[in-house]
């Protein structure tokens, strides 16, 4: 009995030292409820009226017993959680950089400074987390909502209502596609605090296509942006071709595989600019968790001859030359499938493995092939012609073997005029030697190297084309800050896709492999 009592004591006394600690805001941890800009990036400010999210730790209370403050200015608490408080920003805030408090308790956080401003809109996304398919309704003949989505797609001409908070009683000018929206009203959502409803007309010329990207401009800030399907008669949406596609519904495991050549020309020491050919490989082999989606960036392939945006924190230690892994895991939130210990590559001079990650599985992935002047080389792998990946299996997928085709590299013809870009201008890629029917890509990313926040652009290119101009609106939320000394984290590429091939397998409802051509630079945006 009495080791008992000693050990509710020494529990006692541990929960109180935590419920004594004050609450803590993380880095970048109060963002627009909605858009989900981290607050360093430029469309990052809070709007007066908006509603936003805090994330740290000590929270847990009441909404009553949370009290948050914005230089002096008491916000109105909606919802608490352990982490996460979500809370409404007070009409009279202060606009400016602005003190921010929370306080549980009597304990009172460190200040976090953030910028109040009159209106910084961010768009409602169905999984919440500030991209993919919008919160949007579509309006039909008889004047009913419906929601939109790539089994339902709106027509040209038919009007969308967004959801969004941030608007501080303005009229957004809406973008759908790259393409100006007509805006028919604005009004708050019924019985809904700090939320605004904003009614649309899709522009009679806008593309199609499953992932057409949304975005707004409101106060001077940019949105963040969230797709809507769109197809010409309604019905379900035409996915882009040769492009990884998400599971279809009902269906809860897929596999995707890419090889891939990377050119990159990057200070990786500072002051020496270096050239490197990196051969890489990666697969990863999921199955959705319950109540969950499969859905990745690098699944929303904005339709031809337009762009889409993203924004986040870097958390990649590896930089950008294991450009395949950090893009497959970035924002994977479904359970990995053992796939046995390797997959097998064989080309027609060589052979190489994709060993399986050490402590997450699901995911394969090796640099296969080297050159790097004054580096240790490796020789290259993935020449123009035909390969072969082969697993032998596991628990979770059963074998494979599916044949890619390498294509040959593209020539990117003004990639020494864009070294420094202009955000406020644009610019444009120009290449050459690309297959007529091949699209091709174009990702512009760069990261704040103080506070990890990152914002990426993603274009994609008409088949048959030879050059594209990436619009100033996408590139709005990209930080102007210089990389830190041998890590280049300010990056341009261009890269082409081979043709997909089906990846079939037991224990898979999806799969596919690809191939790539990608060429890369460091660039700096201002």
């Amino acid at each position: 009995m009495g080791t008992r009592w000693v050990l509710a004591a020494l529990v006692a006394i541990a929960w109180g030292i935590a419920a004594a600690q004050p609450p803590a805001i993380f880095q970048e941890g109060v963002r627009n409820a909605a858009g989900r800009i981290p607050p360093s990036l430029p469309g990052g400010a809070i709007a007066r009226g908006a509603r936003f999210t805090i994330e740290g730790v000590r929270f847990a209370g009441l909404p009553g017993q949370v009290r948050i403050r914005v230089a002096g200015a008491e916000a109105r608490v909606l919802r608490v959680e352990p982490r996460t408080v979500e809370a409404l920003m007070p009409a009279d805030a202060p606009l400016g950089e602005a003190a921010f408090t929370v306080s549980r308790g009597g304990e009172t956080s460190r200040p976090f400074s953030l910028r109040v401003v009159s209106a910084a809109f961010g768009i409602y996304s169905r999984n919440g987390r500030g991209w993919g398919p919008g919160q949007i309704g579509q309006v039909d003949a008889s004047g009913r909502r419906r929601p939109n989505s790539p089994e339902a797609a709106a027509r040209p001409g038919q009007t969308i209502v967004l959801r969004g908070t941030g608007l501080g009683g303005m009229r957004p000018r809406i973008l759908v596609g790259g393409q100006p929206a007509p805006v028919a009203w604005v009004k708050p959502a019924a019985g809904e605090a700090g939320i605004e409803e904003v009614a649309v007309r899709l522009p009679e010329r806008a593309a199609e296509g499953c992932w057409v990207p949304v975005a707004a401009l409101a106060g001077g800030y940019a949105s963040n942006t969230v797709t809507v399907a769109i197809r010409r008669g309604g019905g379900p949406c035409i996915p882009p071709a040769d492009w990884p596609q998400p599971l279809a519904p009902g269906r809860k495991t897929a596999g995707l595989l890419f090889l891939a050549r990377a050119f990159l020309h990057a200070e990786f020491t500072p002051g020496v600019p270096s050239a490197a050919i990196n051969d890489e490989g990666a697969a990863v082999f999921l199955e959705a968790e319950p109540g969950e989606d499969l859905l990745l960036p690098i699944h929303l392939a904005p339709p031809s001859g337009t762009c889409t945006a993203y924004t986040g924190l870097y958390e990649s230690a590896g930089g950008f030359t294991s450009t395949l892994l950090g893009m497959l895991l970035e924002n994977v939130r479904g359970r990995g499938l053992d796939a046995g210990a390797s997959i097998a590559l064989n080309g027609a001079r060589a052979a190489r493995t994709l060993p399986a990650a050490r402590r997450t599985q699901g995911f394969y992935g090796a640099l296969l092939g080297s050159e790097t002047p004054g580096g240790r080389a490796r020789p290259l792998f993935l020449d123009p012609g035909s390969y072969q990946a082969t697993a032998p299996g596991g628990p979770g997928v059963g074998p494979f073997r599916v044949s890619l085709n390498m294509p040959r590299p593209f020539s990117w013809t003004n990639e020494d005029r864009l070294e420094t870009i202009d955000r406020a201008r644009g610019f444009t890629v120009e290449w050459q030697g690309l297959a007529p029917t091949a699209p091709l890509g174009i990702l512009a990313v760069n990261v704040d190297p103080r506070t990890t926040a990152m914002a990426a652009c993603f274009c994609v290119a008409a088949p048959g084309s030879r050059g594209f101009h990436v619009p100033p609106a996408m590139l709005a939320n990209l930080p102007a800050a210089a990389p830190p000394a041998g890590l280049p984290l300010s990056m341009l590429f261009v890269g082409s896709l081979g043709s997909a091939q089906p990846m079939q397998a037991r224990g898979l409802d999806q799969g596919a492999a690809e191939t790539l051509v990608i060429r890369g630079r460091e660039a700096r945006f201002r």
